[in-house]
């Protein structure tokens, strides 16, 4: 492992956090948080004796929709192991564990120097360790090899600028400390190789296609709707056509509104049910002010009159208000890249997106498989609406395409767990 790690990247990224941390709250809240980090794991595993032990990282919240498929399955392993699972992130911690039952523990990864890692293994002691996505870190990895506990990462994506010749060598180091490696596609298997990691490689999906479909059917199965019945009813009733609009940010707002506002009386019968990215009290009175007497907050829906615009002002409700979709617009494609596809697709909706996606696979893979197009700028997004509301043939090929896509990405988690076993029986008949 590059020297230059250890002696000036690390204090250096510790010495930046900490003076970040005054102007920072996100930052102060990650370093406040583990002040007390190796207490409270020392306290917790005082009473777990004889479990097998496995832990799972993850960078942040949006990264623990990929882990929960296999906390799931190895939850309902007999005997059940124990499971921790670490994050990065303050807010995907936070919220974790405040929504999240299903681990035995939860708590913040030690930051990568030397001597945290090391008192962080001593007290976890793990079986195995597996990493999500993307997150491993140079000195836990190194330090799990050396101590002959098997890892994995799994739904692995590869982005190029690691190939970078100042982060090479790093990436290619910590990569090879790993035992496998379970790439999302081809295309992230060969990123590897072309790295030069020598550690085994295949190709296992992505495990947020499982999670999608297995959340839809529990809310399916249950037949529960975040929308209120009055409201629904009334949509049925007079056959508006629904556009839901989830994790949107400003320029997402500012074009929809276009359309809502400014646009011919042709999307008079549009209702639009709108999610921002961040609803804050702040932000749902903005839109509140923009759409006027047409809008009507989601929390006050029990006195809903025919309003043209319904603002989602909680979190969690997105999710199960794509069932109520004829379309669906996800956000962050005029900012720093689209938000999650998967959860409209897995509803059978078709999806608009901005034109900044590049970055994603399963977006560019949906627009491929034409279960969703890009527009860049309100007109264009006024002609989708228009087409997808007139042309019913086109929208039932869009829907089919969408839930197809999502179909035939199934099964990745099935293909995990069994290199998790094959992984830790080999090591044990190694040992």
């Amino acid at each position: 492992m590059p020297k230059a790690y250890d002696l000036l990247a690390v204090p250096a990224l510790k010495t930046l956090a900490r003076i970040g941390s005054l102007f920072n709250d996100k930052l102060k809240r990650g370093i406040d948080g583990r002040r007390s980090l190796m207490i409270e794991i020392e306290e917790h595993y005082k009473s777990v004796t004889d479990r097998r032990r496995i832990l799972i990282h993850v960078s942040s919240f949006g990264e623990l929709e990929q882990a929960k498929p296999i906390v799931e399955q190895l939850a309902q392993q007999t005997p059940r192991p124990h499971i921790h699972l670490t994050f990065f992130s303050p807010s995907g911690y936070e919220n974790a564990k405040a929504r999240y039952s299903t681990p035995d523990l939860i708590t913040y990864a030690p930051f990568d120097d030397q001597g945290s890692v090391k008192q962080f293994l001593e007290r976890v002691r793990p079986d195995l360790a597996l990493f999500v996505r993307y997150d491993v870190w140079p000195n836990m990895a190194k330090q799990l090899r050396a101590l002959g506990i098997p890892s994995i990462l799994f739904s692995a994506t590869f982005d190029a600028r690691r190939e970078s010749p100042m982060v090479r060598k790093l990436h290619r180091n910590t990569y090879d400390q790993l035992s496998k490696i379970l790439t999302i596609s081809t295309e992230d298997k060969l990123g590897f190789e072309r790295l030069g990691v020598v550690v085994p490689i295949n190709v296992a999906g992505d495990t947020r296609f499982d999670q999608v479909a297995v959340r839809k059917s529990e809310i399916a199965n249950a037949d529960t709707h975040v929308l209120p019945d009055n409201v629904r009813n009334n949509l049925r009733e007079s056959k508006r056509f629904v556009l839901v609009a989830g994790s949107t940010w400003a320029k997402d707002e500012e074009l929809i509104s276009e359309i809502m506002l400014r646009s011919p009386p042709r999307f008079d019968d549009v209702v639009l049910i709108i999610a921002p990215h961040e609803p804050s009290e702040g932000h749902v009175q903005k839109l509140l002010d923009t759409f006027g007497a047409e809008a009507i907050k989601l929390s006050e829906c029990d006195r809903y009159a025919g309003e043209r615009v319904i603002i989602v002002d909680s979190i969690g409700k997105l999710f199960s208000l794509y069932q109520e979709a004829d379309i669906a617009y996800v956000g962050g494609g005029f900012s720093d890249g689209v938000h999650n596809v998967l959860e409209p697709s897995v509803w059978r909706k078709p999806v608009i997106v901005g034109p900044r996606h590049e970055r994603s696979q399963e977006v560019a893979a949906l627009i491929g498989e034409s279960g969703g197009i890009a527009v860049t700028n309100d007109d264009e997004l006024g002609m989708a609406i228009a087409r997808f509301k007139t042309d019913r043939a086109y929208l039932s090929l869009f829907a089919n395409n969408a839930e197809q896509f999502v179909k035939r990405r199934l099964g990745a988690t099935t293909q995990i767990m069994c290199a998790i076993e094959e992984t830790v029986v080999s090591d044990h008949d190694l040992s």
